[in-house]
């Protein structure tokens, strides 16, 4: 009897161990109260800091706004490997080989400002390859993409350059496009773009500049244009009635083929095995059906973090979404970084950073690494390695992860 009741208790014990141990991992994983991060860079910080921190070969390139640099930084522990003056960089470096392409905004307030220039960076140093500076000192806003011997740029300004990647020298130039604050896209030959003003969604030849289509469904403001599956989606705002849309249009003509409006914001939407996740201006990201149009769900509110938002429109999203293994990664407004499922649009984790949140994750080696106002941060993540190196996943700004 005595020897029985030793295994009782012994096996009473063993369950009540195995449910604190499930629980903590539960908690771990899945409360949405808080994850710590890996590790935090302070030096990489800085008000309105856009550029996501792209990765490559377990190195991050980050852009910070706070003292006008862009980092190398050693994605394992966050110490800074090099750094090279770039001045208010609102871009995502590019890679391509050996060679990270960049470009500068305006100075920093209070500096006389020279020219604002296009560079090319060495990988691993940090030297200048080449610089370009626009003719009429524009300002260099999206990031930049590589096809072949092309580097596309966009402007503030002076619309859309191809420079020659190896010097930098302009191969076209789409002046008329005029004012853009976004990335382009690249598929098949042809260069998506969209402008704040004159308003516009642009089609063009990569080659020659040549016109494909071009439209005008309204103004676009950060967000991107992205490429899926015979689609262009672009998110727009329409300035009359003050109401931000997401606009799917075919690639071949421009023709719209649907819209969700009062769905957008400035962010870039994600796009995945034929849906789309668009965070929204009223602090939610909201999942459809991309061929039918059909609400899948929408998250709870994503505004935790700053309490005091002194912004003119503070519960727009600038940070677009990254996505690795069902689960999506995306920092809102408020400096909330949160963990949600791709199924169901449930916060899995969340973590609050300080500061305003207007970066974009990237992901790499089972790590999810995002800029903010206050610092660069670096999470383990639970869904696999991943592979979304930058703002738009690839080096060709698409958003199909698949």
């Amino acid at each position: 009897m005595e020897s029985t009741s030793h295994i009782k208790k012994w096996l009473l014990v063993s369950l009540i161990i195995a449910i604190i141990v499930s629980v903590s991992i539960w908690l771990l994983l899945f409360n949405p109260s808080g994850r710590a991060p890996l590790w935090r860079q302070g030096t990489v910080h800085g008000f309105d800091n856009f550029g996501t921190a792209t990765y490559k070969d377990g190195i991050l390139y980050a852009p910070s706004k706070a003292d006008n640099k862009v980092y190398a930084v050693n994605a394992s522990n966050g110490n800074i490997i090099w750094s090279h003056t770039v001045r208010q960089c609102d871009a995502s470096p590019c890679i391509d080989g050996e060679v990270i392409y960049v470009g500068e905004c305006i100075g920093p307030e209070g500096e006389r400002q020279p020219s604002p220039k296009a560079l090319a960076l060495n990988r691993s140093t940090g030297e200048e390859v080449w610089s370009f500076i626009e003719p009429d000192n524009r300002e260099w806003v999206g990031s930049p993409l590589v096809n072949g011997d092309y580097v596309y740029y966009t402007t503030y300004g002076s619309g859309v350059y191809a420079l020659n990647k190896t010097n930098g020298n302009p191969i076209w130039h789409r002046a008329e496009v005029g004012f853009i604050v976004c990335s382009v896209a690249f598929h098949k030959g042809v260069v998506f773009v969209s402008a704040y003003d004159p308003p516009g969604q642009y089609a063009l030849n990569a080659t020659t500049g040549e016109s494909v289509w071009q439209a005008n469904y309204g103004a676009s403001w950060d967000s991107s244009p992205v490429v899926y599956n015979g689609m262009v989606i672009q998110v727009t705002f329409n300035r009359t009635t003050e109401v931000w849309s997401t606009n799917v249009l075919n690639e071949t003509s421009g023709n719209l083929l649907r819209r969700f409006e009062g769905i957008g914001s400035p962010s870039t939407p994600l796009v995945h095995n034929d849906k789309i996740f668009i965070p929204s201006d009223d602090w939610r990201i909201w999942a459809f059906s991309l061929a039918n149009g059909e609400e899948l769900w929408n998250t709870t509110r994503l505004d935790q973090g700053v309490s005091t938002l002194d912004l003119g429109s503070p519960n727009l999203s600038y940070g677009s979404p990254a996505l690795a293994e069902g689960v999506i990664y995306h920092q809102s407004l408020s400096g909330m970084f949160c963990a949600i499922s791709e199924t169901d649009g449930r916060i899995l984790w969340s973590s609050t950073l300080g500061g305003y949140g207007f970066g974009s994750p990237s992901i790499g080696d089972g790590h999810a690494f995002i800029t903010n106002d206050s610092a660069l941060y670096a999470y383990e993540i639970d869904s696999g390695p991943g592979d979304w190196p930058m703002f738009c996943k690839n080096s060709l700004h698409q958003r199909d992860s698949g």
